[in-house]
């Protein structure tokens, strides 16, 4: 999701870079000089910040014009990638992460689908190893086939990748010892432990869990499970803060998981929080007074309900907390605090 464009530049100083002829600092200049504004940067932080994106596309524009006078193939679009005609195999594309689903900007967007490699104690090899191998009938034939310790079989189970065999992802746990223990030339169906008895499924919260142990991230997103809670405590989602409806100095609360802490060095003790939810993103600026009365709990909680006031500048919209609640979610992602 994105929010509004920052401002463009003004007509004087716009001129006056592109005169310099600093293309790369020229485009970049918008979104970070509205981020200044919001995050409150020293001057040296912005132009620190201008110059290096002026490197940056520089260094990229010369290595572009090195691979063309090498020779070098361009690289493929979304719109002109054919899987049938790749050199990749088909087995590498289904064990690694593929974008699937671009019809271009008249379409619906694209999707990721995870590969097999993405799944906890399997690895590239044995991806590439099952995808070769297809069509399975059944788990006892995968089982017998892939030659997968029970680690690898369990954590497929856990990701729901036996629901082709009109497994259930408990029942698939239960047989996968027994899967594991097949060889072949066993006669079919003489395996013990393959049938499982009725149990109950997984339930939403459960499954997200699951997702995020066997394969890192998830299908439904945590805060999703909570949203009827957290209505009813009024408490909006990210999209909602966005909208023409949240005006700027109105009291709010949001909540999410914490994907980041920063504290700039140069932002005298502020510091930004990123929280996600199903519906997006939203910058959190924690007063230096409000972190530290926080700072313990802030620090630790993989969730936050956050209660502020709606600050809007330079395009930016941020939250500028004033109490921060530690929030009980069903699973929750590493953060990447103070890089």
């Amino acid at each position: 999701m994105t929010g509004p464009a920052a401002p463009p530049l003004p007509a004087e100083l716009d001129a006056l870079v592109r005169r310099m002829r600093l293309p790369y600092l020229r485009k970049a200049a918008p979104d970070v000089l509205a981020t200044a504004r919001a995050q409150r940067w020293e001057p040296a932080e912005v132009l620190r910040v201008l110059l290096a994106e002026e490197v940056t596309g520089r260094d990229a524009a010369t290595r572009r014009m090195r691979r063309k006078t090498a020779g070098f193939p361009s690289g493929k679009t979304f719109s002109s990638w054919r899987p049938g005609e790749s050199s990749i195999s088909a087995a590498t594309q289904d064990a690694l992460a593929t974008l699937e689903g671009f019809a271009g900007a008249a379409g619906p967007p694209p999707a990721i689908r995870l590969g097999l490699s993405a799944v906890r104690n399997l690895g590239p090899r044995a991806a590439e190893r099952i995808a070769a191998g297809r069509p399975y009938r059944d788990l006892e034939d995968f089982g017998t086939r892939t030659h997968l310790p029970a680690a690898a079989l369990e954590a497929l189970a856990t990701a729901g990748a036996f629901g082709c065999f009109g497994l259930s992802r408990r029942a698939a746990l239960w047989a996968a010892g027994a899967a594991a223990s097949l060889r072949e030339g066993q006669l079919p169906g003489t395996a013990t432990g393959m049938t499982a008895p009725p149990l109950p499924a997984m339930t939403p919260a459960e499954e997200t869990l699951a997702d995020l142990w066997a394969t890192s991230t998830y299908g439904t997103h945590p805060v999703a499970h909570i949203r009827a809670a957290l209505t009813a405590r009024q408490v909006l989602p990210a999209a909602a803060l966005k909208s023409e409806s949240a005006r700027p100095g109105s009291d709010v609360a949001v909540a999410g998981l914490v994907t980041h802490r920063q504290r700039p060095p140069t932002a005298r003790g502020v510091v930004f929080l990123s929280l996600e939810d199903e519906t997006g993103m939203v910058n959190v600026i924690c007063p230096p007074q409000v972190w530290e009365r926080h700072q313990r709990m802030a620090t630790v909680a993989p969730a936050l309900l956050v209660q502020g006031r709606v600050e809007r500048a330079g395009g930016a919209i941020n939250l500028v907390a004033e109490v921060l609640r530690p929030l009980r979610v069903a699973a929750a992602v590493p953060s990447r605090d103070f890089r």
